[in-house]
């Protein structure tokens, strides 16, 4: 599947940052500098630009400029452009450390992009981190009319270089409906329910740090396996980090399930 690469203003570790012909690379505001130090030249440029700098930037670099006083995030705008591209796997750099708000900000974004069905994942220099939906959102065989990328496709009309005026983020009236969450997925196994969403870790050594958080309310049927606390269908909720500080076991496979809700699950570098 296609990547959309992000890279924000924060702390970059290009750990696992290889972008192929299909992907998408999008500099939100100062994350280009990131991408300029590691002479990679991303496909578009966005933000409010209040963080850029006097960094160099190519002639021909599709640029989308918004004003600061906004709702969004640069991140945030990146990811719905990147949805609006058809893309439904993201990698997040640059997006954590310095403020603790803009972190917390990101983090809602990716559980925001997880329950539209996308994977998404943020790399930081410490630790990756994952937001995970239940139930699991359909393969693109069983989804009939979600859009896929189209890499040879114009980025957006109205983008082709630093002067165009921005794409709108909000699609039109022929443009096909978005993806939403579903209201009336089950909320317990049964001969009918949807399957739990599983993510397999990045393998690691045995002792490294795994956290397990609830992001929302609830989230049920959630089952951690290779790791020292194990749970097996469990509840757990916005109000109780129950999944703090676990632990890889040595020389097994880590996976972390959940049935309804969305988690949030950090692993140390």
């Amino acid at each position: 599947m296609p990547t959309c690469y992000i890279a924000g203003a924060g702390d970059f570790t290009a750990r696992g940052f290889a972008p192929g012909p299909e992907d998408l690379v999008l500099a939100a505001d100062g994350g280009y500098r990131a991408l300029y130090r590691l002479g990679t030249t991303p496909d578009l440029l966005l933000g409010d630009f209040d963080s850029l700098g006097d960094v160099p930037l190519p002639a021909n670099l599709p640029v989308l400029r918004f004003p600061v006083r906004k709702d969004d995030t640069d991140t945030g705008l990146a990811l719905r452009y990147g949805l609006e591209q058809g893309f439904r796997d993201f990698a997040l750099y640059g997006c954590a450390g310095g403020r603790v708000d803009h972190l917390l900000a990101n983090l809602q974004s990716m559980a925001r992009v997880s329950r539209l069905g996308a994977s998404v994942r943020l790399a930081a220099p410490d630790y990756d981190a994952w937001a995970l939906t239940g139930p699991a959102p359909l393969s693109p065989a069983d989804a009939p009319g979600a859009p896929g990328p189209a890499p040879n496709a114009p980025l957006a009309p109205g983008a082709p270089g630093s002067n165009a005026a921005p794409a709108p983020l909000v699609p039109g009236p022929d443009a096909p409906a978005p993806l939403v969450p579903s209201p009336d997925a089950p909320t317990a196994p049964g001969p009918n329910a949807a399957p739990a969403a599983v993510l397999t870790l990045p393998p690691r050594p045995g002792g490294t740090l795994v956290s397990v958080f609830c992001h929302g309310d609830r989230a049920e049927g959630v089952t951690l396996t290779g790791l020292a606390y194990p749970l097996s269908d469990a509840v757990l909720t916005g109000d109780f980090p129950l999944g703090v500080s676990n632990r890889r076991l040595d020389g097994q496979p880590a996976t972390v399930a959940v049935r309804r809700g969305t988690l949030l699950i950090f692993q140390s570098a």
